[in-house]
């Protein structure tokens, strides 16, 4: 449980760094901005809360507990357990928003959201992997260099 409980206190700090201020400058473009996670809730809802994002803006997985608190596993039916999972929930956002979606991640199950996502840019501040960054011609390592791409393509004064 240790390790848990220094993962659910991850330092504000640290997300600072990850992204704070581009997920600040995209909503301030009138921008959408949502996680698309194969994580746990519990992970990653105080990360969403620390950038901003409205928590109806979160899609990752649910662990299931029984009312005595024992664990019995995620729900199956979240589109983010499976490996076409992100793609699901790009579809659906499509629809929500009206509108295009840039996805932005580190894994392949983020490439192969694209399509339907309109473009999929690779970063690899965390992990650089190279069938990711194969997977496209957009691929950044800091999050400076994610924020001058935004720049350049005016999504971002």
């Amino acid at each position: 449980m240790r390790g848990a409980y220094s993962i659910l206190n991850f330092p504000s700090r640290r997300v600072h760094w990850v992204g704070k201020d581009v997920v600040q400058r995209l909503q301030n473009s009138g921008l959408h901005v949502c996680l698309v996670s194969g994580g746990f809730y519990p992970l990653v809802e105080p990360v969403a809360k620390l950038l901003n994002v409205p928590l109806e803006n979160v899609y990752c997985n649910q662990l299931l507990f029984r009312d005595d608190g024992a664990y019995l596993g995620f729900d199956d039916t979240a589109p983010t357990c499976r490996s076409d999972g992100k793609a699901t929930v790009v579809d659906s956002l499509i629809r929500r928003f009206q509108t295009g979606v840039i996805i932005v991640g580190d894994g392949m199950t983020d490439a192969k959201a694209c399509p339907p996502a309109t473009f999929f840019i690779g970063f690899g501040g965390n992990a650089d992997r190279p069938p990711v960054r194969a997977a496209t011609p957009y691929f950044c390592t800091t999050m400076q260099e994610l924020l001058e791409l935004f720049r350049s393509v005016g999504l971002v004064l």
